[in-house]
């Protein structure tokens, strides 16, 4: 689970980090300008994944700044990440567009070339056998038709068959067709949206810093640990006890209670009920602390 985790955890910064990378790097001038802006959309996409890691720490006041420069950062990441998708794609219908352009009028030019040489071939036939001069004539203008036509079957066969969108954005455009919407609207609407759910995975994925368990550290296992202590000769508390004396859910405090004495600190002593710390306490948190 955790290996999944990280592969998704990875794939999302490697995706959010290309797409803030491309359109920081395509708002340069020139190639060193692109590389300094692409440098700094890489730190930013960085700086806002640690920023959320500090938020979720809760460690001292600065905890709210990490908030603000998340949420700020985040706003920036997916900017950047909607204004690349929608801009790809823009261009890549403008080039689409502009080669269909292209296309037609190659095909017009041959059609009416082959309306030309179909009525020069008319004409030769038609022409008395003496009438050399004007033969000639349009036998010399058929010799230029068709090299001019073979030129432009070559520009065609190389232009490629009609220019096509891909079949996502073909189902986007009929899909805002079908809805009566704009097309660049839908566009917009729909990178927002894949944007924000990024964000939101980027956000659910990181986990705070684990920091040393000490004995005045306010976590669980801490807590758990020091409300069910009583003595070094006496039983730990039980859960039911620990949960209500600090007000957590059982299964928690089961949870925690089995992770503790997966650590080897507790024991079960022959003839007694329950389970001892076979450590002293303040050992028992150093245990916990290098546990993490």
């Amino acid at each position: 689970m955790k290996s999944i985790r990280m592969v998704t955890n990875t794939s999302i910064f490697l995706l959010q980090g290309t797409l803030a990378t491309l359109f920081f790097f395509s708002l340069g001038s020139t190639w060193w300008d692109g590389a300094l802006l692409a440098a700094l959309g890489v730190i930013l996409e960085l700086v806002k994944r640690q920023s959320w890691v500090e938020w979720k720490s809760r460690n001292g006041k600065g905890h709210w700044l990490a908030l603000i420069l998340g949420l700020v950062l985040s706003f920036v990441s997916g900017f950047a990440s909607v204004a690349f998708s929608y801009t790809s794609i823009q261009i890549s219908i403008r080039t689409m567009e502009t080669r269909q352009d292209d296309r037609r009028k190659l095909e017009s030019e041959l059609n009416g070339l082959e309306v030309e040489a179909r009525s020069i071939r008319q004409k030769l036939a038609q022409l008395p056998e003496d009438w050399v001069t004007a033969s000639l004539r349009y036998s010399t203008r058929l010799a230029e038709i068709t090299r001019t036509m073979d030129s432009l079957e070559s520009r065609l066969g190389k232009s490629g068959e009609s220019g096509s969108e891909g079949p996502g954005a073909s189902s986007l455009r009929d899909l805002s067709q079908l809805f009566s919407l704009d097309f660049r609207v839908l566009l917009l609407v729909f990178f927002g949206v894949l944007s924000v759910v990024l964000e939101v995975a980027t956000f659910g994925m990181l986990h705070g810093r684990k920091g040393p368990l000490t004995r005045g550290r306010a976590s669980k296992l801490a807590l758990v640990l020091e409300n069910a202590f009583q003595a070094e000769d006496k039983p730990l508390r039980g859960r039911r006890v620990v949960a209500a004396n600090l007000g957590l859910a059982e299964p928690d405090v089961r949870e925690i209670f089995e992770r503790i004495n997966a650590l080897g600190i507790t024991e079960k002593r022959t003839g007694k009920k329950g389970f001892f710390l076979r450590v002293p306490l303040d050992e028992a948190f150093e245990t916990l602390g290098r546990s993490g």
